[in-house]
């Protein structure tokens, strides 16, 4: 993790320094003008209130000021320096709001938006941490599940960099899952339930991936009655009720289990975690029943 410099923490104090006089200046003149006394009304809500609404505008005024460079960040540079200004403003101000999860649908929306994100219609990151919004674009009709994270800053030791991230119009995220920087998702894409999609990857339209690192499990066919890996029988899905269950498929009948197969699927590399739903009929229709994490092969 690399320590902000003092020159982005003078400026980050000074423009609070300015607000807070600015605060404390309105205060009084609202007292004086309106001729409701002190003893009356709280003076240092009304201030803190003015206050902490100023450091807004200034955030604001910062991000839309601000170019959104991308790349990696150099020691030092005009593109650190800005960014940390933004960085302070937003662990000071904006991340107990951001993370608390207090916020529901469709005021985190607003909310991402008011933060520089480009939310399409019907998304709603209600539980989804987002970091440094101004990087992230997300499509229409998109499901960020909870606790999934998208994270445009790159962080390795010393190494600092920052690259966007974009959903297309009904991508699925799932839950846990983390998306880095510079990440392109198209329309219709699932990442499955802890996954790690990692930086500069590329999910094309109506993929399913999953795993840690994220790997392609298979194309979303339309007409799938269930999100389902490989290491689920082709049984389960494909009979009819006029056909005679197999015995694999009499017992997913019986109990919501995942089936796994006896040798390792060859679409996923050795040491990731294994996804897989267990898809089970009742009463002639299907029901997704859940989600397990498998132990490594």
């Amino acid at each position: 993790m690399r320590a902000i410099p003092a020159s982005s923490t003078t400026s980050f104090l000074c423009l609070n320094s300015l607000v807070l006089v600015l605060a404390i200046g309105a205060t009084v003149a609202f007292s004086e003008f309106t001729g409701i006394g002190f003893s009356k009304f709280p003076p240092w809500l009304f201030g803190l209130s003015l206050f902490y609404a100023g450091n807004l505008v200034c955030y604001k005024w910062l991000l839309i000021r601000t170019p959104r460079r991308t790349g990696i960040m150099a020691p030092g540079s005009r593109f650190e320096h800005e960014h940390n200004l933004l960085v302070l403003y937003f662990l000071f101000y904006l991340y107990p709001i951001s993370f608390s999860k207090l916020l529901i649908p469709p005021f985190t929306s607003i909310w991402h938006r008011f933060l520089g994100a480009r939310i399409g219609k019907a998304s709603f990151p209600s539980a989804c941490l987002i970091g440094d919004s101004q990087y992230v674009t997300v499509g229409d009709e998109c499901v960020l599940g909870a606790n999934s994270i998208l994270s445009p800053h790159i962080s390795v030791g010393n190494y600092y960099a920052l690259e966007k991230i974009e959903l297309g119009n009904r991508v699925t995220i799932g839950v846990q899952s983390v998306v880095y920087g510079g990440v392109r998702i198209g329309d219709g894409a699932l990442v499955l339930p802890h996954s790690c999609v990692t930086p500069g990857a590329r999910i094309g339209p109506n993929e399913m991936w999953g795993g840690n690192p994220a790997k392609k499990v298979k194309d979303i066919r339309p007409g799938d009655r269930a999100w389902q890996g490989d290491a689920v029988p082709t049984t389960a899905t494909s009979r009819r009720p006029s056909q005679t269950p197999s015995p694999a498929t009499k017992a997913v009948h019986a109990e919501p289990s995942v089936v796994v197969p006896e040798t390792p699927s060859p679409n996923r590399a050795a040491g990731d975690c294994r996804l897989a739903f267990a898809f089970v009929e009742t009463e002639g229709n299907g029901a997704a029943q859940g989600l397990a994490a498998l132990p490594p092969s």
